[in-house]
């Protein structure tokens, strides 16, 4: 028996996976009707300065966000989800999340930005960030 050199089987890209171009992703999800949930969950990974002459801190946190497209949903065969980095942020609808009187925040980026974004068969979206 042959074994498939998969080094030679064409890749799909994911964009053609969750047929990006077939939908205008400037908009929200179902755009017109109710507004969807997104829930968010914030975990602390560390307090490194606290200042009490300038009334501020600084904090690393993971960011998390949650939320249904069902634009992205996808046919699978084992209900396993994709996982991405970055890039395809750019191309989808994401929530606008802000911390009112935040002085400055930033994504951490040390090799690249430290983005991850997981979409289920269904559409369901997790998007965490540092």
């Amino acid at each position: 028996m042959r074994r498939i050199d998969s080094t030679k089987v064409r890749q799909v890209k994911s964009e053609q996976l969750l047929r990006i171009e077939d939908h205008d992703f400037a908009m929200r999800p179902g755009f017109g009707g109710s507004a969807i949930p997104v829930g968010i969950d914030v975990q602390i990974e560390s307090i490194d300065s606290i200042s009490e002459v300038d009334m501020d801190f600084t904090m690393t946190l993971y960011l998390r966000h949650y939320w249904k497209d069902e634009r992205l949903s996808f046919q699978s065969n084992n209900n396993r989800s994709m996982t991405f980095d970055g890039r395809l942020i750019k191309k989808i609808w994401v929530p606008d999340v802000f911390f009112v009187h935040s002085k400055r925040s930033f994504i951490h980026d040390t090799t690249m930005e430290n983005i991850m974004l997981r979409v289920y068969p269904d559409g369901n979206v997790l998007f965490s960030l540092r």
